[in-house]
């Protein structure tokens, strides 16, 4: 068995392996022994080179197109592509083949330009008939005057668009030196068409002003490193993807969905993807001050596109209570997420869910925010690093004050304040609730060193 290697670029013509002139011509075929369809082209079994009627005997002749059947083949302008031509016959030793790629529409124009990469394979050109002018033939060489087993190998473009055709003729030979006696020649012919068009993904847009805290309710436009941000645009996605991934870290995976987004530079754990919507955590790393933000869709992939960058405001701390927005509260006066630690039941006024109760006076509450900064520690090294589940408490390093109801709560009264032992950018606000405070829905305010909550999420009481 014989394979000879080829590539291709855009438009393969028919195929057809025919004998080659082994003995008599030591540096490969004449040119025009193909017997394709094409003007002045014979075979070298019909012009007695090899005195045979070609695919008579046993064997075969096929081309593969990376590693499959030809006639599986549909090219794309500009790809490359590596061709294997195989002759088989059982009963023979000896190989040699000829090959041509012709426009089917023009049988004189040749298909793309081949170049041999291997010293078993010679390409020349060749005007046949000289009506045609210069056509490109692939064949062996003289080191192909061996016995099966050798590799020949020819790189190959096509440029020109179009249904094409490959013609090749194979010879298997017997080695006794005469190539009038016992060769057998196998022919092979494929046409190959142009892949369908690929309409290119649409380029992601990030709305104006579409990127804020992901508390959404009330609105925080800037954040912080290690802070859930939400993305607001669109073509971001044609799907959605609504669980996370770990990587081998176990940590949020940077990529869901396909897409991915680079703040700073950074690229953020992601939560969610929807076609207008990203949750995703900003990186520990992120600078302050503006930050670029990029959504990149396909990401990773040759057919990968960005949207223009944007951007946003960074600061050490942008605290934000998430919020019950079914509440529905105008000016963002919404409750709270919230749990009592006593029974871990959901704080929430009444009637709001089915399952839930406000707090009472004394009670001991786990309000949840994002934006409260990264942890570090005396070396100034993130103790918590963005994607990361923590399974543990850590205590941000910032000077934290609660404001419940116009109270200020003493230090003995804020309990915790630090991450959310259960998710990545999830912080956890650990308070008891004033006794002197009556029933209502009280504004919570937390401050973290200079940097406030905005005004509206509240805490209902009875």
């Amino acid at each position: 068995m014989k394979h000879s290697r080829y590539a291709a670029l855009c438009a393969v013509t028919t195929l057809l392996l025919l004998p080659l002139r082994l003995f008599s011509e030591v540096n490969g075929a004449e040119a025009g022994r193909t017997g394709g369809p094409f003007p002045g082209e014979q075979t070298c079994g019909t012009s007695q080179c090899h005195n045979t009627t070609p695919n008579t005997s046993g064997g075969s002749v096929s081309i593969l197109v990376n590693g499959a059947p030809i006639e599986q083949y549909e090219y794309s302008v500009g790809e490359v592509v590596d061709l294997i031509v195989r002759v088989a016959d059982p009963a023979q030793g000896r190989w040699g083949f000829e090959l041509t790629a012709r426009s089917a529409a023009n049988g004189c124009q040749s298909e793309g330009t081949l170049a041999a990469n291997d010293s078993n394979v010679s390409v020349r050109n060749e005007a046949v008939p000289p009506s045609c002018g210069s056509i490109q033939y692939a064949t062996h060489s003289f080191a192909n005057r061996i016995r099966a087993g050798v590799r020949d190998a020819l790189d190959g473009a096509v440029d020109r668009c179009g249904t094409n055709r490959f013609r090749r003729a194979g010879n298997a030979a017997n080695g006794n030196n005469n190539e009038r006696s016992g060769d057998h020649i196998y022919t092979t012919s494929a046409t190959v068409q142009p892949a369908a068009a690929v309409e290119p993904a649409p380029t992601p847009q990030i709305s104006a002003g579409g990127i804020v805290l992901a508390n959404l309710v009330p609105t925080v436009t800037s954040a912080a490193p290690n802070a859930i941000v939400s993305v607001f645009g669109q073509d971001f996605t044609d799907a959605q993807t609504l669980t996370p991934t770990l990587d081998a870290a176990g940590r949020v995976s940077t990529a869901l969905g396909g897409v991915c987004v680079e703040i700073g530079g950074h690229r953020s754990p992601m939560f969610a993807v929807l076609p207008t919507q990203l949750n995703l955590q900003a990186s520990d790393q992120v600078g302050l001050g503006p930050q670029s933000v990029v959504v990149i869709r396909d990401c990773e992939l040759p057919s990968e596109s960005r949207s223009a960058p944007q951007m946003v405001d960074f600061a050490d701390a942008a605290p934000g209570f998430f919020v019950f927005s079914e509440f529905l509260g105008q000016d963002g006066k919404n409750p709270i997420a919230a749990l009592k630690n006593s029974d871990f039941s959901l704080v929430a006024p009444s009637g709001l869910f089915f399952t839930g109760a406000p707090a009472a006076p004394g009670d001991v509450v786990s309000l949840f925010a994002t934006g409260l900064g990264v942890t570090r520690d005396s070396d100034n090294n993130p103790l918590v690093m963005a994607g990361e589940i923590p399974n543990r408490t850590v205590s941000i390093t910032r000077n934290a004050t609660v404001t419940i109801g116009g109270v200020t709560l003493p230090s003995e009264d804020v309990f915790y304040v630090g991450v959310a032992p259960c998710c990545a950018g999830l912080y956890q606000v650990v308070v008891k609730v004033p006794e002197t405070l009556p029933a209502g829905q009280h504004e919570v305010i937390l401050a973290i060193d200079g940097w406030v909550s905005p005004a509206g999420p509240f805490l209902p009481i009875e």
